[in-house]
C-alpha cells in the first residue's frame, strides 16, 4: 500500500529537478488524490439520495482530479498544475449551480487558493491562479442569480451534506497547513545543517575573527601587525619519496604529516596560514596579538620537528624537516573573491622562508630577531654570520630545545648532535620556491 501510494504521489518527479519543484509535484498529486477520496463517498451519497445529475458531476470531477496525476506522470508538471486549477474552479462553479445556495461549495475555493500558494513556486503564478479562483466565485454568484438549482438535496439530507462539506474543507486546509509546516521544518533543519557546514568550512579556511569580519562584508580585510613570529617548515626528502610511492599512499603520508602539524599549531595557539606542496607556514601573533608570540612559535617548531621524527619511525620513510623562524612586523589579509585565502606578507615572512631554505635537515634555523625575543628560555646555538640569498650577511642561530628550567626535559636533540654549522649547500639557489608571497628574488 505504501509503495503504491508513493508511486502515485511521486508521479512526474524528476530526480534532477530542484527539491522545491519536486515538492510542488508531490503536493499537486497529493491534493488531487485527497480530492478524489472526498468526492467518491459524496457520489455514493448523492446516488442514495437520488441526485443523479450531481452524482454524475461528482464522478466526473473525481476522474478529472485523477487525470491531474496522469498528466504529471508524463512529466508535464506545469500543465498538470494548471489543469488542477481549471478542474478545481470549474468543479466548484458547476457544483454550486447544480446544488443551489443551500450547499456553500464555494468554501472549497478557499482550499484551492491556499493550495495554489504552495503548488506554484513563483508568487506571480500563485497570484494569477488566485485571480482565476476569484473570477470563478464571481461567476458562481452570477449563475446562481440566473439559473435555478438542478438537484436540490432533500431537507433531511441538507444538514449531513453541509457537515460533510465543512469537515472536508477543514480537513483539506489542515492537511495543507500541516504539510507546509512539516516541509518548512525539514527545510529549516536542512538550512541549519548547511549553515553549520559552511561555518565549519569557512573557519577551516580563515581565523575565527577574520571569518566574522568577512561575513560583515568589508571590501578589504588587511591588518598590520607589528610583532609576529613566522614559522616555515619544509619536508626534506619528500620529492624522492613521491617518486617511489603510489599517489594514494603519497597523499596519505602527506595528510598524516600536516594533520599532526595542524593539531600542534592549534595546541600552541599558532595560526596556520597555508600549505603549498610539502611546505607548511604558520604564524604566532596573528590575527590576535600576543606578547609571547616568539615563544609559541619556537615551541611549535620544536614539536613539528619531533612529529616528523616520530612519523619517520612509524612509517620507515626517510623524511626530515627543515624549519625557519623569524620575528618582526607583517601584513595579514584576505585575497581573492573565489577560493579566497588568508595570507601574510612582509620582510619577516621572506626572512623566515630564507631561514628555512638556508637551514639543515632536522634543524630549526632562527633569525636574530627571534633569538633576542627567546632569551635564555630556550637552548640556542650561534651559527655566526652567513650569506643569505636576497638578504646579504646575517647572524643566525639554531634552536636546539627548551632550557632545562622551562620544562621537564629539553625538547630538542642532545647538545652534541651535529647540526651543520655554516653549511649552505642545503639551500641551492636554483631550487624553485613554492611559497608564493614568501619568495624573494
Amino acid at each position: 500500500m505504501g509503495s503504491w501510494l508513493g508511486r502515485w504521489l511521486r508521479a512526474g518527479v524528476d530526480p534532477r529537478a530542484p527539491v522545491r519543484e519536486s515538492k510542488c509535484v508531490v503536493l499537486t498529486n497529493a491534493i488531487a488524490l485527497v480530492a478524489t477520496a472526498q468526492l467518491l463517498p459524496l457520489a455514493a451519497l448523492c446516488a442514495a439520495a437520488g441526485l443523479r445529475w450531481v452524482m454524475a458531476w461528482v464522478v466526473g470531477l473525481a476522474l478529472a482530479f485523477l487525470s491531474v496525476i496522469a498528466v504529471s506522470a508524463t512529466g508535464r508538471v506545469l500543465p498538470a498544475r494548471a489543469w488542477f486549477a481549471v478542474v478545481a474552479a470549474v468543479g466548484v462553479v458547476g457544483s454550486g449551480v447544480l446544488l443551489g445556495p443551500g450547499m456553500p461549495v464555494e468554501a472549497y475555493l478557499l482550499v484551492a487558493v491556499t493550495a495554489s500558494w504552495h503548488l506554484w513556486p513563483r508568487a506571480a503564478h500563485a497570484a494569477g491562479v488566485t485571480v482565476v479562483f476569484a473570477a470563478a466565485y464571481v461567476a458562481l454568484l452570477a449563475l446562481r442569480a440566473q439559473v435555478a438549482p438542478v438537484d436540490t438535496p432533500p431537507a433531511d439530507l441538507l444538514g449531513p451534506l453541509n457537515v460533510a462539506l465543512f469537515v472536508g474543507v477543514a480537513a483539506a486546509l489542515l492537511g495543507i497547513v500541516g504539510w507546509s509546516h512539516h516541509q518548512t521544518t525539514l527545510t529549516d533543519r536542512a538550512l541549519d545543517r548547511e549553515h553549520a557546514r559552511s561555518e565549519r568550512l569557512l573557519r577551516n579556511v580563515l581565523p575565527d575573527r577574520i571569518a566574522e569580519r568577512l561575513k560583515d562584508g568589508p571590501a578589504t580585510i588587511a591588518d598590520r601587525h607589528e610583532e609576529v613570529t613566522v614559522v616555515f617548515a619544509d619536508i626534506v626528502g619528500f620529492t624522492p619519496l613521491a617518486a617511489t610511492l603510489p599517489p594514494e599512499r603519497l597523499v596519505e603520508v602527506l595528510n598524516q604529516v600536516f594533520t599532526r602539524f595542524d593539531e600542534l599549531a592549534a595546541r600552541h595557539g599558532v595560526e596556520k596560514i597555508k600549505t603549498i606542496g610539502d611546505a607548511y607556514m604558520a604564524v604566532a601573533g596573528v590575527p590576535d596579538p600576543r606578547a609571547d608570540h616568539a615563544d609559541a612559535a619556537a615551541r611549535l617548531a620544536l614539536d613539528l620537528r619531533d612529529a616528523v621524527e616520530a612519523i619517520r619511525r612509524e612509517t620507515g620513510h626517510e623524511v626530515q624537516i627543515r624549519i625557519g623562524v623569524c620575528s618582526g612586523p607583517a601584513v595579514a589579509g584576505v585575497i581573492g573573491i573565489r577560493k579566497f585565502a588568508y595570507d601574510l606578507w612582509g620582510d619577516t615572512v621572506n626572512t623566515a622562508a630564507r631561514m628555512e631554505s638556508h637551514g639543515d635537515p632536522g634543524a630549526i634555523h632562527v633569525a636574530a630577531s627571534t633569538r633576542r625575543l627567546l632569551g635564555d628560555r630556550f637552548l640556542l646555538e650561534d651559527r655566526g654570520e652567513i650569506e643569505v640569498k636576497g638578504k646579504g650577511r646575517m647572524a643566525t642561530s639554531f634552536l636546539r630545545g627548551l632550557a632545562r628550567d622551562e620544562g621537564p626535559a629539553a625538547s630538542g636533540p642532545p647538545a652534541d648532535r651535529p647540526i651543520g654549522g655554516g653549511r649552505l649547500d642545503a639551500a641551492p639557489d636554483d631550487r624553485t620556491s613554492p611559497r608564493g608571497s614568501a619568495q624573494v628574488e
